[in-house]
């Protein structure tokens, strides 16, 4: 399943479409568990176990096809040595991988019984620790501590290993594999050989990540806060009821009223229906608030509409000439 040629190391491994997330570290050496549930992957898993336990990773660019060929995969991926396998007792497979190098598919061999490619390992471009990288190096680590607050997610290991990092292609991979990036995003940082770029690439996808989560937490405050606000002001209402028929004082409901008078007008079935629906909006909203006073002001305009009141026409062109 393996052979090197020593002109272009290019290798002979099995291929298994990722769905979701991809394993990619070229530099630095990760671990991650994934999940195997087709019946290729699995074939191909066991395949890797029978020879050298290594297997190329590729993310797939559809990920609603359950069975992509060649043309449906991306052709950037990662070569990753399998080190533990966990049965579930279904179908899915839990494998922890690490990876190892970037790698690109050159040939596609075999589609059964599992995918088989023929790929080559791919180098990082070389760079240089400039004035800019050093600069997007500080701002990744400080930007990423940001995006750790908000999430409140626990990666006190990881914001650690950046902060200690001198390497830009593992800040970028590390912002790759753990901040929530789209999934065509990450197939582009898997594609980037520049680190210099690739972190800039990265820097761009974090600050649209945090501008989002900024705005959704935004969202989901204000939500909080019109719930509570309803939910006070309904409570006074109740209390102010309870008050009221303790002290004798209970005044006849606003609602109840303008519901007895739109019936009281014997109006068509239309518009019956929608005014006591606007009723039923007045009802619910808080007391004070402007939408209600734009709908009390609404029905008492349709309730001084001469509905079902008719006038005697009398039609005499003589007196009209007069």
């Amino acid at each position: 399943y393996m052979q090197k040629r020593t002109a272009d190391f290019e290798t002979r491994m099995k291929a298994y479409q990722l769905q979701q997330k991809e394993i990619q570290r070229e530099m630095a050496i990760i671990e991650r568990y994934r999940s195997f549930n087709r019946e290729k992957s699995i074939k191909a898993l066991e395949a890797s176990m029978e020879r050298d336990q290594l297997i190329f990773l590729v993310p797939q660019k559809s990920i609603i096809d359950d069975d992509p060929g060649a043309a449906q995969l991306y052709p950037m991926g990662c070569v990753a040595k399998v080190k533990q396998i966990l049965k579930n007792g279904g179908e899915t497979q839990r494998v922890l991988v690490t990876g190892l190098y970037r790698a690109r598919i050159s040939e596609m061999n075999q589609n059964e019984p599992y995918l088989l490619a023929r790929v080559e390992m791919v180098q990082e471009k070389s760079y240089t620790l400039s004035p800019k990288v050093r600069a997007l190096m500080r701002d990744a680590q400080m930007t990423f501590n940001g995006y750790l607050e908000l999430t409140q997610h626990p990666a006190q290991a990881l914001q650690l290993k950046l902060m200690a990092s001198t390497d830009p292609s593992y800040i970028a991979d590390s912002l790759g594999q753990f901040v929530g990036f789209d999934y065509p995003d990450k197939c582009k940082l898997l594609s980037q050989l520049s680190p210099a770029l690739r972190l800039e690439q990265a820097m761009k996808l974090l600050y649209r990540e945090i501008e989002m989560l900024t705005v959704e937490m935004e969202m989901q405050q204000k939500a909080r806060d019109n719930m509570e606000q309803y939910n006070r002001d309904y409570y006074l209402r109740e209390q102010m009821k309870v008050i009221r028929q303790e002290l004798g004082e209970e005044s006849e409901n606003d609602v109840d009223v303008y519901r007895d008078k739109i019936r009281a007008l014997h109006l068509c079935e239309d518009s019956e229906k929608k005014l006591l629906k606007d009723i039923d909006r007045l009802s619910k909203q808080p007391f004070g608030s402007q939408e209600a006073a734009v709908l009390r002001g609404y029905l008492d305009t349709v309730l001084e509409l001469p509905w079902n009141n008719k006038t005697r026409e009398r039609i005499d062109i003589a007196a009209a000439r007069k």
